[in-house]
């Protein structure tokens, strides 16, 4: 089963298939002025995922990137100054993932130049790479990458007993935090407590901006001009207004 690439006409909303793709794509994002589209075979739990370079005014693929033996599952794509990172697990006969790792794809040869692995969730400021990095007991940081290298530049500690999605703007570091709540102080039936939260890169400050209480799970996030919007695993958006 194949997919469909489409652009929407923000003047008309008009809606306009622009590529059919090979197989079902699974992350988009836009680099070096082109798009970049993740696809997988659905069929082949084996087969290698591919990064397909397209122009975004004429649907014409610019470049086809097969990622290495094995990585057949994409999680998202990170442009960053220095490349174009894959966040991507191999997959096994059985269709499980292992092996979390940050692929390199250098936009100017359109070729893989690294593999690295990976430190937990990954976010893109357009110049580096932030990633959640799990401590042990409970403990975790947010790492600083440089976006050409993979390299941590820095770390911050937080104050989490989970770190869920991250958002990178440049300006702020937003991830979703949690801990865990013990129901009549039984460790076994602890249910997780999450909460939007904010790095200050410049500061490395962190501060807690809403609970989110009742919402479900987070799986993708986005933000806009006083806002940041939430995407739950049941399907609902949240938008969360700045103070």
């Amino acid at each position: 089963m194949g997919g469909t690439l489409q652009r929407i006409d923000p003047s008309t909303g008009v809606a306009q298939v622009i590529d059919e793709l090979d197989f079902r794509g699974v992350a988009v994002a836009v680099a070096e002025r082109d798009l970049w589209v993740a696809v997988m075979d659905h069929y082949q739990p084996l087969a290698p995922a591919e990064v397909i370079r397209l122009d975004p005014g004429t649907g014409e693929v610019v470049a086809r990137v097969p990622l290495p033996d094995g990585f057949g599952f994409v999680h998202r794509i990170l442009p960053t100054s220095g490349a174009v990172w894959v966040a991507a697990m191999r997959r096994d006969d059985d269709w499980g993932h292992y092996d979390p790792s940050l692929i390199a794809i250098d936009p100017r040869t359109d070729r893989v130049v690294g593999v690295r692995p990976s430190p937990g969730r990954v976010a893109t400021d357009g110049g580096s790479l932030w990633a959640s990095r799990y401590l042990g007991e409970g403990s975790w940081d947010l790492a600083r990458l440089d976006g050409a290298t993979g390299e941590i530049l820095e770390t911050v500690q937080i104050g989490a007993e989970r770190v869920g999605e991250l958002l990178a703007t440049g300006a702020d570091v937003w991830f979703i935090g949690g801990d865990d709540v013990l129901v009549e102080g039984d460790a076994i039936n602890a249910t997780p407590r999450y909460r939007l939260e904010r790095l200050d890169p410049s500061t490395g400050g962190v501060e807690i901006v809403a609970e989110l209480a009742g919402r479900g799970g987070v799986v993708d996030m986005a933000a806009s001009p006083g806002s940041v919007w939430l995407l739950h695993r049941d399907g609902t958006l949240s938008r969360i207004d700045l103070p």
